[in-house]
């Protein structure tokens, strides 16, 4: 059952309060929204207004519980709802998030790598393709022939 049958500024504020004290948010890897209850409906109703799922999980003491989380930018739009009900640390908290998901590459980022690591040109004639990855074939071949000599050392140790 939800605790809304719209979603107005009276839901968007009663989630700001349940996640002011309940929630854990930030950029690990990602930006990512999550909260943990005993009791799975106050998280159904937070699915029910920004997704995400809800999943069982066991405490340490074994009992078990719910989690709800979102990942990506269904974190970052439920963030920027909350903002304005939350208190002055967790907006410091959720600007700080934003700043790092915002400077992170994102997602399909190394289709615009020009050069490897080692800076080569990843050009049409140096470029090794397998699938939707790209290696540089000087590198690709520079790793073969140490593979190579390593295993040559290997044998000759052996048969001495």
């Amino acid at each position: 059952m939800k605790l809304f049958e719209a979603k107005d500024r009276s839901a968007f504020a009663l989630a700001a309060g349940f996640l002011e004290g309940e929630w854990c948010f930030g950029y690990y890897r990602g930006l990512v929204v999550t909260a943990c209850q005993l009791t799975s409906e106050p998280l159904e109703t937070l699915a029910w207004l920004f997704g995400g799922n809800v999943t069982s999980i066991h405490t340490p003491k074994g009992q078990q519980a719910w989690q709800w989380a979102i990942h990506g930018s269904r974190a970052a739009g439920a963030m920027m709802t909350l903002f304005t009900f939350l208190s002055s640390r967790r907006r410091d908290r959720i600007k700080d998030s934003l700043r790092g998901w915002k400077a992170a590459p994102g997602k399909g980022w190394h289709k615009y790598v020009t050069h490897c690591p080692r800076g080569h040109e990843l050009s049409q004639v140096n470029t090794k393709r397998s699938g939707v990855s790209r290696q540089c074939r000087i590198c690709a071949n520079a790793c073969r022939l140490r593979t190579y000599y390593k295993k040559k050392e290997v044998q000759a140790n052996q048969i001495i």
